[in-house]
């Protein structure tokens, strides 16, 4: 806003100028004095253009035509219209004032119109763009952190699925182990008990053919006496 509002001051400023220029050279002998170096060319030829008088535009032109412009003088333009106009009062035209109002009503009016809603817009803007990038940012790191957490939870239940499996591995063991103790304990009982019944079985068919093998021997030493 500032290099626009500098430049339209300049252009301005150099309005006015050339208006003052034009002024005088309509006023003063303009031909005579009108000598400069070849960049002071575009400036006069501009002067012409703005000059209102047609006879002063063809003037210069015939002359420009003609080669009587000199190609390594030193008098520039302002220096030849304050020679033809010494001596001589310049009045203050009001147009000068009513211009200057002109560009200040303008700048007062673009400032509200232009300058202003486009700043607030594009501070706006600016506002909105970081807020986006703040909130994309928030949202990328809340993601980041919920990504972190559920690695975490996840960590955490297969480390605690391998304690749980180790932990039924050595329950299995123990009652494996607790199982065949008892099952051995039962067949040791068994074994013990059924030994005891057959030494028993034993021992009473051992006395039975004991006592039999008496009745035998009696017997026969009956018969044999008879």
């Amino acid at each position: 806003g500032e290099r626009v509002l500098a430049l339209l001051w300049v252009r301005a400023r150099t309005l006015l100028n050339n208006f003052k220029i034009a002024r005088l050279a309509v006023d003063t002998p303009f031909g005579p004095v009108l000598t400069s170096a070849r960049p002071g060319r575009r400036r006069a030829l501009v002067l012409a253009r703005i000059c209102a008088g047609s006879g002063v535009r063809h003037a210069y032109s015939r002359r420009w035509k003609r080669g009587n412009m000199s190609e390594g003088g030193s008098t520039v333009l302002f220096d030849g219209l304050r020679a033809a106009s010494s001596g001589n009062a310049v009045d203050v035209d009001l147009t000068v004032f009513v211009l200057v109002a002109l560009f200040l009503f303008l700048m007062w009016h673009l400032n509200r119109a232009l300058f202003q809603p486009y700043l607030s817009m594009k501070e706006e803007r600016f506002s909105r763009i970081q807020g986006a990038k703040a909130q994309a940012k928030d949202m990328a790191e809340q993601a980041q952190k919920t990504l972190d957490d559920y690695e975490e939870k996840l960590t955490d239940a297969r480390q605690e699925a391998v304690a749980v499996r180790t932990d039924l591995r050595k329950s299995a063991k123990e009652t494996e182990a607790e199982i065949l103790a008892d099952a051995r304990r039962e067949l040791d009982e068994v074994m013990s008990k059924s030994r005891a019944e057959i030494d028993a079985a034993v021992d009473e068919a051992e006395a039975g053919l004991h006592r039999e093998a008496e009745n035998l021997s009696e017997l026969i030493v009956t018969k044999v006496m008879v």
